[in-house]
């Protein structure tokens, strides 16, 4: 038995223990599942299949018996689209998937194909395959990347997604086209409720596409269009939230064609259950803040304690997009039978019912990384959130870079070649990117999906659990903290007696830099004071006060 396997059969038992896993089913309950026989035996086409979501849609389709999904993939860093694949699949995710349905890679197929590319580089006959075969297309594909250049993101998200629609208009069975999207498309300061409906797009998204399609790439045509950049995305704070809704609005047209609905997950975190807890392969999102923090690469996180963060588990997100693609062909259904006219593409907010504040999250998920540390951390857990933007803009140079330029310096004279500063540097750009999604309370309506959960019949309630207000956060927070230092750290689920030891050898060499600091900004608060005779005036003033005369005497004393 490999090491990687006894390590997950140690974390599922002490989920087990802990309560977060107690959700068994037996195998007749599973079979009368509707949401799951409404896959069973579908074709499906997916996209995006090879990214963090992506991964546990297909894992989770694979584990319904669907009867294939074909996957657009596309060759990568010198590895085709099926080493690729082949190497995800012997990965921990799937694990539950190899033991229960040993035969799954029989039912995946990749379309080779590229967002980028024109006509999504898909050849004619593969083309023609989809066309004849595809029942449901899940189209999760999306560069993510909050600051990409609004050319790439208007070529990917937007140009794809609109090309994506042009395919599905040939698919003979199509029941329906799901578009995953963001909870934040339509964020703007001044917009407090989110509401599950389509928006008006604040640019024509043909019009982005067909000037997009003109730059041909040369750094003079980029540099022309990063000019325009802010004044074409007006009050959304950046490219990507821009470009996710004006593909939304290229799915509602389409509902003319074929049923359309979008999903807009919030802030996705790392996996609550299934198929592995704490699953997590990013440091995108909160993630990325809390491995920040626990790494010792940040101190500060751009967000006031009590504000609200709404959160969603990976699985959960995954869940309720079936679901939602399940209650949609109902409704569908169910339309065609009184109305010849096209049915209304709907809108699922994949969100929290309750809200968690920030410094809840925070507290909770470090409290379990002291008693557990990381083998490999810059410095101690120190933790602050700063909701004030120019206090947070000091404290970054004063924390981040003035501590980590005296860092390096010590590296530098023990003739160590490792620099600290570009992992600062990476971090700080985050934290800048996500400070403005921590600025603002937004309140999302998510009727469509409370109503779809209670569609759902027993069975089906535990099988694709999506009802965040059965989720707990004080579970999760362990969940999460062990799921990101065993999958993105490879730490051990127990760390040896070495990596608790370097830990509180860091902590006496905070203690003592702390109080050292501490002495020299008393030592230079009095040298300023000295040096502008101010502890004359003091002393007088102080004089005066208890009635002690002048002070003249007492000064020159």
């Amino acid at each position: 038995m490999s090491k990687n396997k006894i390590e997950i059969e140690v974390l599922e038992k002490r989920l087990y223990s802990e309560g977060v896993l107690n959700y068994d089913l037996s195998d007749e309950e599973i079979e009368k599942s509707p949401i799951r026989n409404y896959f069973k035996g579908k074709t499906i086409f997916l996209t995006g299949g090879t990214g963090f979501l992506g991964q546990l849609l297909m894992e989770k389709l694979l584990r319904c018996e669907v009867k294939i999904v074909y996957l657009l993939a596309r060759a990568k860093k010198n590895k085709t689209s099926n080493e690729r694949l082949n190497d995800l699949f012997a990965q921990t995710q799937f694990a539950k998937l190899r033991r229960e349905y040993p035969n799954y890679r029989q039912h995946v197929s990749i379309i080779e194909g590229d967002m980028s590319l024109i006509d999504l580089g898909i050849k004619d006959s593969d083309r023609q395959l989809l066309a004849e075969t595809v029942e449901i297309v899940l189209h999760a594909a999306s560069e993510v990347r909050f600051n990409d250049s609004l050319h790439k993101l208007a070529t990917i998200n937007l140009r794809g997604t609109h090309q994506m629609l042009k395919l599905a208009e040939n698919f003979k069975k199509l029941q329906v086209f799901h578009y995953v999207s963001t909870a934040f498309s339509n964020c703007k300061p001044n917009c407090k409720v989110i509401k599950e409906e389509f928006y008006e797009p604040p640019l024509e998204p043909n019009t982005l596409i067909a000037y997009a399609e003109k730059c041909i790439n040369t750094p003079e045509d980029l540099d022309i269009f990063d000019t325009i950049t802010n004044r074409l995305i007006g009050e959304w704070p950046n490219t990507y939230t821009f470009s996710k809704c004006l593909s939304e609005e290229l799915v509602r047209r389409s509902a003319e064609k074929f049923p359309t609905c979008v999903s807009r997950p919030s802030i996705v975190i790392s996996t609550n259950r299934e198929p592995i807890a704490g699953w997590i392969n990013n440091v995108y999102g909160i993630t990325g803040s809390i491995f920040a923090l626990a790494a010792g690469l940040s101190r500060l996180l751009p967000v006031h304690k009590d504000k609200h963060l709404d959160i969603i588990c990976a699985d959960f997100t995954v869940n309720a997009i079936l679901a939602a693609t399940w209650a949609m062909h109902q409704d569908v259904e169910a339309h065609r039978k009184v109305s010849p006219t096209p049915p209304i593409p709907k809108v699922y907010a994949l969100v929290s019912s309750t809200y968690t504040p920030a410094g809840f999250v925070t507290s909770e998920t470090l409290s379990h990384y002291l008693t557990n540390p990381l083998q490999r951390h810059l410095w101690v857990l120190c933790p602050n959130l700063i909701d004030n933007q120019l206090l947070f803009k000091y404290l970054s140079i004063y924390y981040h870079l003035i501590g980590t330029l005296a860092i390096d310096f010590g590296l530098k004279i023990v003739g160590r070649k490792e620099r600290v500063l570009p992992w600062v540097r990476k971090t700080q750009l985050f934290l800048n990117v996500i400070a403005y999604f921590t600025q603002y309370d937004w309140k999302f309506d998510n009727d469509n999906m409370r109503n779809v959960w209670k569609r759902m019949d027993a069975v089906d309630q535990k099988l694709f659990l999506c009802d965040t207000r059965l989720f707990d956060y004080k579970k999760w927070c362990y969940t999460y903290m062990q799921g990101m230092k065993y999958f993105l750290c490879n730490d051990p689920l127990e760390n040896p007696r070495t990596a608790v030891a370097r830990y509180n050898r860091i902590s006496r060499v905070h203690l003592i830099f702390k109080y050292l600091f501490y002495i020299s900004q008393l030592l230079l608060a009095y040298t300023m004071i000295k040096g502008l005779r101010l502890d004359e005036v003091f002393i007088k003033l102080i004089s005066v006060k208890f009635g002690l005369g002048k002070g003249t005497a007492f000064v020159k004393a």
